[in-house]
C-alpha cells in the first residue's frame, strides 16, 4: 500500500489483504486517538490550572484584573504551547483514523463488487 500501484487493478485476494491492513491500523489508531485526546485535555487542564493560580497570585499583590491577567498569560507560554502541541497532535491522529476508516469503506465497496463479479474467486476452487 505504498502507493505505486495506483492505477492497476486490485484482484480479489489484493483487496482482501489490505482489507485486514487497514483494519489492524484502525484498530491501533483507536488506541493512538484515545490517548492523545488525554494528553490534550490534560495539558489544556494543567494550562488552565496554573494560569488561575498565578492570575490569583498576582491578584494578591494588589495587581488590577487586567495587569494579573496579563502576567499570567505571559508565564504560562509554555503551558499553552504544550497545549497546543498536543491539540494539534489529537486532530491530527483523528483525522488520519477518519482517513483510514474512509479508504476500509473504499476496499470493502471494492470487494463486494469483485466478489459479485467473480463469485468464486479466492475460494479455493
Amino acid at each position: 500500500m505504498d502507493g505505486s500501484d495506483y492505477g492497476r487493478p486490485l484482484d480479489p485476494v489484493e483487496v482482501e489483504r489490505r482489507i485486514r491492513i487497514t483494519a489492524d491500523r484502525i484498530e491501533e489508531g483507536v488506541g493512538k486517538v484515545k490517548r492523545a485526546n488525554i494528553s490534550a485535555k490534560e495539558s489544556e487542564r494543567l494550562y488552565r490550572l496554573e494560569k488561575a493560580r498565578i492570575k490569583d497570585f498576582y491578584r494578591g499583590q494588589g495587581l488590577s484584573h487586567a495587569d494579573a491577567e496579563t502576567k499570567a498569560t505571559l508565564e504560562t507560554a509554555k503551558y499553552l504551547e504544550e497545549r497546543d502541541h498536543n491539540q494539534a497532535a489529537y486532530e491530527y491522529a483523528r483525522d488520519y483514523l477518519y482517513g483510514l476508516k474512509d479508504m476500509l469503506s473504499s476496499l470493502q465497496t471494492q470487494a463486494k463488487g469483485l466478489n459479485a463479479a467473480y463469485p468464486m474467486a479466492g475460494r479455493g476452487l
